[in-house]
């Protein structure tokens, strides 16, 4: 039995996909659909990990490995659940994983507007890159390119 309130870090299940699906929706106006988080969820080159806080599935992220290099693909918490470390939980998670399977280069992009989520990528060693002009639409906006070495 976990404590109430405990935040829980674990791997997505089919049975989570609803839920995914609706942060995802309610978070991005190009939102994945449920297909592509069934496909990655059983996909053997992807690590998808959920948040969980009281039984509510809060937030994911979803890694894909190819080698030695990860690209963290898609990264979400519920607005309602955010700034109660479950991004910071989720990446740890990831990186761990990753250190597991030799990884030894993170890749990711971020909205270059989204300052909160590139301080958390920051604060965890990833280092900006680059830029990619116009990667995201609705709206459409610049990425930032940032990598981790291990």
């Amino acid at each position: 039995m976990n404590a109430a309130g405990e935040i829980i870090i674990r791997r997505m299940r089919e049975c989570d996909i609803p839920r995914v699906y609706e942060i995802e929706r309610e978070s991005f106006d190009d939102a994945w659909d449920e297909e592509s988080f069934a496909y990655s969820i059983g996909s053997a080159h992807d690590y998808g990990i959920v948040a969980v806080k009281d039984d509510i599935v809060c937030g994911f992220l979803i890694m894909r490995i190819s080698f030695d290099t990860a690209d963290i693909i898609n990264v979400c918490v519920a607005e309602d659940y955010r700034h109660e470390g479950m991004g910071t939980g989720l990446l740890k998670d990831a990186l761990s994983y990753g250190a597991q399977m030799s990884i030894i280069r993170y890749i990711l992009e971020v909205r270059k507007s989204n300052s909160p989520a590139v301080k958390l990528y920051e604060n965890e060693g990833f280092v900006t890159q680059g830029i990619r002009k116009t990667y995201y639409s609705n709206p459409v906006e610049d990425a930032l390119i940032m990598i981790k070495e291990s």
